[in-house]
Order: structure tokens, then sequence, then C-alpha cells
């Protein structure tokens, strides 16, 4: 087998947002970007890009657009390596209530993706077949809860 640079690079991404969001250092200049509205509008809208991004590979698979999806998977994996910055940008903290949920939930999936079939060689039809579902579904989970935090957002700005 050999040696998987993005999963590491993945890994080490993930497990330091894990430690940022959970016990800091806050980056100061970030901490207070994300105070002025501009920029957590722009943030905000950049992560929402970065969804949308991240689903076309289900759109295109949904619609049986075989060779589209196939071109859109690997850059599917890249970007999401990226994810736990994307994040980062947005936001320094796991925040609380319902932001805690969306936060947690984002992670998750984005540990759920690393740990994808294609780690393992040849790996059992039922766990493709499973992991799949977990994914799409943390990844639909994720999206509601964006949406819902946007809405929020909007609506009591």
């Amino acid at each position: 087998m050999k040696f998987d640079w993005l999963f590491l690079v993945g890994i080490a991404l993930l497990v330091g947002l894990t430690l940022l969001l959970t016990w800091g250092p806050e980056w100061a200049w970030l901490a207070e970007q994300q105070t002025n509205p501009t920029f957590k509008f722009l943030s905000g809208g950049a992560l929402a890009a970065y969804l949308l991004h991240q689903w076309w590979l289900a759109v295109a698979r949904g619609l049986r657009w075989n060779r589209m999806a196939k071109r859109a998977y690997e850059p599917h994996r890249y970007f999401g390596v990226l994810a736990p910055i994307v994040f980062y940008v947005h936001s320094i903290r796991w925040g609380y209530g319902f932001l805690i949920l969306l936060s947690t939930t984002y992670v998750s999936n984005v540990a759920i993706g690393m740990i994808g079939p294609e780690r393992f060689h040849r790996s059992a039809p039922w766990y493709r077949a499973g992991w799949t579902v977990l994914h799409v579904a943390f990844a639909a989970v994720v999206t509601a809860l964006a949406a819902s935090h946007a809405w929020f957002a909007f609506y009591y700005e």
C-alpha cells in the first residue's frame, strides 16, 4: 500500500482544528476579523460556496453523470482535506447551543471523510455502502444546519 500524503495532511489539519477549537490559543488578528460583520458575511459565504462545491460529487452521482462524477472525485477529496482551514477562518470557537451542534457535525463529517473506503485496500462492499450513506447523511445534516445558521444570522442581525 502506497503512502497517502493526502490522508496525513487531512488528519493533521483535523486534529489541529480540534485542538485549536477546544484549547486555543486564539489567533488575535482572526478573532478580531470575525467580529466584523462584513468579514463574517464573506467568510460565511466562502464556507457556503465550499459546501456547495463539495456537493457537486453527490449531484453528479445522483444524476448518473458517471464521467463527471469520476472527474469530481479527486477534487472532492483534495478540497475535503481543506475543510478544517475553511471552518477555522469562519469560526475559531466551537460555539454554543445550536452552533456547537453545527460545529461538531461538520468536524465529524470531515473525520468520516478521512476514513473513506479508498483508505483500505479492497474494502468490503458493506463498508463502502455504509460509509457512503453515513458521509452523505452527515453532509446533508451539515448543509441543513448551515442553512439554518445563515437564516438565523441574517434574521437577527
